[in-house]
């Protein structure tokens, strides 16, 4: 007797679904849940594209104010200017400032910049983004000299850390000028060191310097 033979077997639609397809089912029948996913994309998306913008922008057209220079306060006798490797020793050798002997003082750095446009340039904020933050055992006259002097209070960690420039900075519009940040260190310790740039924010756009490093005590 010939035995019957089964007719083959359809598998069920949630047998052979993958994850993502249950999960888009999920999402469609969920209006709220898919109304959220697409605001979300579309958010991302535009951000992507603006952030993108600025940045070609940025290269293309230039920023009409820009850093002419930075270098040791001339009263800052205390301090050398030296090339060195970064404070994670990382292999790359940037301008190093450090004090020429054991002290607790702060250091001072004037900045020179150049606005080249026809409007005034405001500068109000300045961010020090900390690449590196670690420890060491154990001046040249400005271009311009500096009419104001900021001081920030570094905290010894790796991160961005923001400074408001009170009073604000001006620069008349095709001029140049220069203000000394006095740094001090928040923390404790001797030989401490930073590795970091400075960025400073202005109605004209951002203005970044090289990295630097930083070395100071508190005790």
């Amino acid at each position: 007797m010939a035995s019957r033979k089964k007719a083959p077997s359809v598998a069920s639609s949630t047998d052979t679904d993958s994850l993502a397809d249950r999960w888009l089912k999920r999402i469609k029948s969920n209006p709220v849940i898919a109304v959220l996913v697409v605001l979300g994309t579309i958010v991302v998306a535009v951000i992507g594209f603006w952030e993108k913008a600025a940045d070609f922008y940025e290269r293309l057209f230039g920023v009409a104010i820009s850093l002419a220079a930075f270098h040791l306060s001339s009263t800052n006798d205390t301090y050398l200017e030296e090339e060195g490797p970064t404070c994670d020793v990382n292999g790359r050798v940037v301008r190093m400032f450090s004090p020429d002997a054991e002290g607790n003082r702060a250091l001072s750095l004037d900045f020179v910049l150049t606005n080249k446009s026809n409007a005034d340039a405001i500068i109000n904020v300045v961010d020090l983004d900390i690449s590196a933050a670690g420890g060491v055992l154990g001046g040249r006259p400005g271009i311009v000299v500096p009419n104001h002097t900021y001081i920030v209070n570094l905290k010894h960690q790796v991160g961005v850390q923001s400074f408001p420039l009170t009073p604000i900075y001006r620069i008349p519009g095709n001029d140049t000028g220069s203000f000394t940040i006095v740094f001090k260190s928040a923390s404790k310790g001797t030989g401490l060191c930073w590795t970091m740039r400075a960025v400073f924010h202005s109605n004209l756009g951002k203005v970044k310097s090289e990295d630097f490093s930083v070395i100071m005590s508190n005790f």
